[in-house]
């Protein structure tokens, strides 16, 4: 014989009105933890990759490929667009948060020599926000075991040295900066020194054709003067020219 099971209708609209409920909670909840996350990484320093992945410092030139690869993911997972779905108004920040988080993973994995560059760049600044915050030098000579309790040891203090990685890249930025202004003033100098032996060479090569294209008028002016001034056919330059051989044969002439 079947057993026949009454349900309750009322009971049963109860819990899919709780389970409803429970489900827009942890849809909201998980808004708000995306929300934070991108924020988190859009107010990182730009430039420090690190904090942008919210990773530990580590020594320069460790390998730390996979644990990039792993928070990457993580945090791709969770406020990446296709998973978001952010209203308009979200939508900029999201991408904007996105493309950090890929230049970030970029610059740690080092693959181009741009990356591979800029990796060691931020290395050495951080190397030197922690020698400000142990009051240390860290050089060549410190061994292997040294630079890695150095940065357990500044890993304690993770709060002060990220602001004083964040200093030491924001004057080095500033610097770049200063260098690459004077760079192109020095550019432009050299751009305006190239025009002005251009123009001048232009200057130099047209006054030579205006010349060599008068030469012939020249030839001609001189020959004019030249004929003229030795009398050709009887003009004034023969009767000069008579007068003074004459004047000549006088002072010759013998007395007797």
């Amino acid at each position: 014989m079947t057993e026949m099971v009454v349900v309750d209708k009322e009971e049963t609209e109860e819990q899919t009105t709780e389970l409803e409920a429970l489900t827009a909670l942890d849809d909201e909840a998980l808004i708000f933890k995306r929300d934070a996350e991108v924020g988190r990484v859009l107010d990182a320093f730009k430039n420090d990759a690190y904090a942008i992945l919210d990773l530990q410092y580590k020594p320069p030139g460790s390998k730390i490929n996979s644990e990039v690869k792993a928070r990457y993911h993580s945090i791709a997972r969770l406020i990446h667009p296709d998973h978001l779905r952010p209203s308009i108004e979200k939508k900029k920040r999201v991408d904007d948060a996105m493309a950090r988080l890929n230049e970030a993973r970029d610059v740690l994995n080092g693959k181009e020599d741009e990356d591979i560059a800029e990796r060691a760049h931020l290395d050495k600044c951080i190397k030197w926000a922690l020698e400000q915050l142990l009051g240390r030098k860290l050089t060549d000579k410190t061994t292997e075991p040294e630079m890695r309790q150095s940065y357990e040891e500044g890993s304690k203090m993770m709060g002060a040295w990220r602001r004083n990685t964040v200093g030491v890249l924001y004057e080095e930025a500033k610097a770049l900066q200063q260098r690459m202004k004077g760079q192109k003033r020095e550019e432009q100098r050299e751009r305006r020194r190239t025009e002005e032996d251009a123009e001048n060479r232009k200057r130099q090569r047209e006054h030579d054709n205006a010349w060599e294209d008068s030469r012939e008028g020249r030839i001609k002016e001189w020959t004019k003067f030249r004929d003229g001034k030795t009398g050709g056919s009887g003009g004034r330059g023969a009767k000069d020219g008579g007068a003074a051989v004459s004047q000549k044969k006088k002072k010759i002439r013998v007395l007797g």
